[in-house]
């Protein structure tokens, strides 16, 4: 299982090695680049924080509260989506890398999904891993659509 997890230097040194650019070009490429990891990084960090207690008390201000097998950082009702990315943003190791893993644009976009679960299902919601990915590999198709993939 160990050997199955997709660690992120793989795909860094894939996405320096076929988004490239003309030297005119070489920032916008460089934004891509990191844009891509920033939003895998945050799924790392989503779907990791839905299993590992450790990761959920360092973004959640110790906030913590078990619920069946697994831990969960809502304690009650729901910790609001748009404080748990404040959370992670709030992180010094985001914010040396990235300056912030999620942009207020994708903090309202997640918080608008989460009012709208909890208005269909009336119970709490866990930010999900796979929408940042999504982001990562729409990012992914526009670098190619534009001519910044040489694969």
């Amino acid at each position: 299982m160990y050997l199955s997890i997709p660690w992120m230097n793989r795909l860094a040194t894939f996405a320096q090695a076929f988004i490239t650019s003309s030297p005119e070009e070489a920032e916008t490429a460089r934004q891509i680049r990191l844009n891509l990891m920033r939003h895998v990084n945050l799924g790392w960090i989503l779907g990791l924080s839905q299993i590992c207690r450790k990761l959920q008390v360092y973004f959640s201000e110790g906030k913590v509260q078990q619920r069946g097998s697994l831990w969960r950082i809502w304690p009650g009702k729901a910790l609001p989506v748009r404080s748990f990315l404040n959370c992670i943003n709030s992180s010094s190791e985001a914010r040396a890398h990235f300056g912030k893993l999620a942009t207020d644009s994708e903090i309202e976009a997640m918080a608008e999904i989460e009012q709208q679960y909890c208005a269909k299902y009336g119970r709490a919601y866990c930010p999900e891993y796979w929408l940042p990915m999504q982001w990562a590999t729409r990012i992914c198709k526009q670098a190619m659509l534009h001519g910044y993939c040489d694969v």
